[in-house]
């Protein structure tokens, strides 16, 4: 008995309390009612009427005053109703509270209120009980989501069309790929070819550089697709060899050399490292300092100077690649590696052909290298793309 008392006690206490206040007051009730701002409906156990708020009346657009309801259907005509007027017990909010089910919230839909084409409502039940713990009715306290739900299925319908639109771009990108990989190896091969023969003439030489220059670019934007198109889906397919990381800097600055004339800039290579070889996708990295460089010669001065350089650090060898441009403001450093992210999209370099497709690879290549890459400032002017690439 002392512990039953005690917990009477502690009830008490707990118990929300208005002092004198006569909660059988209507001028109260009414005002409490007139607070809540969601529908609110209470029956008795027969499902009569007893209280209702001005909410409710104005939701359900039906006399409620004196009305008897068994289930959800008895109080609305809504499209899951069938012609039985009858719904699931556990997808009737009335039925399932004065069943003595455990209070729970229900999707509804209400086909009147003030939406033309009806009102989207979330439905909390729960049963009514004596201090016999015996059922006395039913509580519905019904909110319109109307718009919420109008929203949300705006979004969805967005996102899907989104969604298809992205699946379409993929698909094209994959075609163009595939279309445009073997014409540019063609010609890049032909071109090569015509430049080794003896028979052309100096100006001629010059001319089929600018083309093969033109094609490598080309080339290494479609394969760049490719990897960006592939890593949303899987990993990379990797290639690990033992490559000559000074050998690498000076394929890829022979290689960008015309280019940077024709802007009379000048590629300078650097190394600082303990050993001269690092276990990598030679390609992959060819690739990366390769549009590294393009990215400098596009954003360099004219004359300007652009530069490669390797040196060991803990556990990896970090590669840099900077010029003398106008940098990259630190707002846009972790942007600029998004795909199709340019950092000015007015500027020249977009008519010099860049897409934004170029920096998203090198950040798609050096993470599956299991490495990282940031851009920062090239003091006193520039911008300097690092990477880093762990030693295994």
């Amino acid at each position: 008995m002392v512990r039953s008392e005690r917990v009477a006690e502690s009830q008490a206490d707990a118990a929300p309390t208005l002092g004198d206040t006569d909660l059988k007051d209507p001028a109260l009730l009414a005002q409490v009612f007139a607070g809540i701002t969601d529908a609110l409906l209470v029956v008795d156990r027969e499902g009569r009427v007893l209280l209702f708020n001005s909410e409710a009346q104005r939701l359900f657009e039906r006399p409620l005053a004196g009305s008897r309801l068994r289930s959800w259907c008895d109080l609305v005509e809504a499209p899951p109703c069938d012609d039985s007027g009858a719904l699931p017990l556990e997808d009737d909010p009335l039925a399932w509270a004065l069943s003595g089910g455990e209070p729970r919230e229900f999707e509804q839909f209400v086909a009147s209120g003030d939406h033309a084409d009806g009102a989207f409502v979330v439905v909390t039940a729960r049963g009514l009980y004596d201090p016999a713990g015996c059922s006395s009715g039913a509580l519905l306290l019904v909110r319109d989501v109307t718009v919420r739900e109008r929203v949300r299925r705006t979004l969805e319908r967005a996102n899907a069309e989104l969604r298809r639109t992205d699946t379409q771009r993929a698909e094209l990108a994959a075609l163009l790929v595939h279309d445009l990989k073997s014409p540019l190896q063609s010609i890049i091969m032909n071109t090569r070819y015509l430049i080794a023969g003896s028979n052309a003439s100096d100006a001629e030489r010059d001319c089929l550089k600018d083309v093969l220059s033109a094609a490598d670019s080309m080339h290494r934007m479609v394969l760049d697709l490719l990897d960006v198109s592939v890593s949303e889906d899987s990993a990379l397919s990797m290639n690990y060899l033992e490559l000559n990381v000074l050998e690498l800097l000076e394929q890829v600055r022979e290689s960008m050399a015309l280019r940077a004339a024709d802007q009379r800039q000048s590629i300078l290579t650097s190394v600082l490292l303990d050993a001269q070889t690092l276990r990598a996708d030679r390609e992959l990295l060819r690739r990366v300092l390769s549009n590294l460089v393009e990215n400098c010669i596009k954003y360099g001065p004219v004359g300007g100077k652009i530069g490669i350089e390797a040196r060991s650090v803990p556990a990896a060898i970090e590669f840099r690649v900077h010029d003398e441009g106008p940098g990259i403001p630190e707002a846009k450093r972790t942007k600029i590696f998004e795909k199709y992210m340019r950092v000015d999209p007015d500027s020249s370099a977009l008519r010099a052909g860049s897409r934004g497709l170029g920096l998203r690879f090198c950040w798609v290549a050096v993470e599956a290298h299991g490495g990282r890459i940031w851009v920062e400032d090239n003091l006193p002017k520039g911008a300097c793309f690092c990477f880093q690439i762990p030693i295994t």
